[in-house]
């Protein structure tokens, strides 16, 4: 019995550090960033609950990078999740303060319009967790999404950045069950502490310009070759209600949008000249 307690004792020891054990090879325990592509010493163990399925696939648009594919199934809840490692949680905590207080990750969804939730917890329990949201805007195509946790989702606790966040869970489709939705497949990649926008980028899509991003809640629309047509812009925060709209005259060249009522945080942009529509993301500090 001693000898039983001392083998079990070691093995809870290895789990707690920074190294698992796998088939008699030492990897490294999950971690910030997440890319999926280095399987041989990194231990990629997922956690599924309520209908998920998840494994390592090839990315559907480049079958050499490998990515997280999670299949939510049609006996789904609605809270149907992924734990991004196993209950002991990442090799280092979550340094989230008011300051740096975003993750981001690329998402591939069957659809746009669907809420992606992202939950940060304490191993430990305690209810040490904070919950947001972000809605994917296109179907089967990889975007960007970068998560604010101080606009923690609606009826869940806000975030103390006194508390340590070490264990990280992804729900897609939050809200929606399998028997409504159908089965669902979605991709996962570059799960990363921080944003994917530097500062003072200028948010380039065909013929709109938007800068700088972050921004303060003014910044400037640039359109060219618009043909004479007014352009009409609604800005909505991160769970989709609308915050801001604007009809910009017809003229080329950059125009000032001041938004400085708005909180720091997520927003979308999405512009409508003519049948074109452009949708993107910004930050306001």
């Amino acid at each position: 019995m001693k000898i039983k307690t001392i083998i079990i004792g070691l093995f809870c020891l290895c789990n707690m550090t920074n190294l698992v054990l796998a088939q008699g090879v030492v990897k490294t325990k999950i971690n910030l960033p997440i890319t999926w592509n280095d399987s041989a010493n990194v231990d990629y163990t997922t956690i599924d609950f309520a209908g998920n399925l998840s494994e390592l696939a090839p990315d559907p648009t480049n079958a050499s990078n490998l990515v997280l594919k999670i299949t939510r199934q049609v006996e789904s809840l609605i809270f149907a999740g992924t734990v991004l490692g196993t209950d002991m949680g990442l090799l280092a905590p979550m340094p989230l303060t008011a300051v740096n207080r975003f993750l981001s990750a690329k998402v591939y969804c069957p659809a746009a319009g669907l809420k992606v939730r992202l939950k940060v917890e304490n191993i430990a329990g305690g209810g040490v967790n904070v919950e947001t949201d972000q809605l994917s805007t296109v179907a089967n195509q990889w975007e960007n999404l970068t998560f604010d946790f101080a606009q923690n989702s609606p009826g869940t606790p806000p975030i103390n950045y006194a508390n340590v966040h070490n264990k990280l869970v992804i729900f897609f489709n939050f809200g929606v069950t399998g028997a409504n939705a159908g089965q669902q497949i979605f991709y996962l990649d570059d799960v990363v502490f921080g944003t994917f926008t530097k500062t003072n980028e200028t948010i380039n899509v065909g013929d709109v310009s938007l800068f700088p991003n972050p921004n303060s809640g003014t910044f400037q629309v640039k359109t060219n070759g618009n043909n004479g047509k007014e352009t009409s812009i609604v800005i909505t925060n991160s769970v989709g209600k609308t915050v801001f709209e604007k009809v910009l005259s017809n003229e080329n060249g950059a125009q000032l949008i001041e938004t400085t009522n708005l909180k720091p945080g997520i927003y979308h942009y999405h512009g409508k000249t003519g049948k074109d529509i452009l949708v993107k993301t910004f930050i306001i500090k």
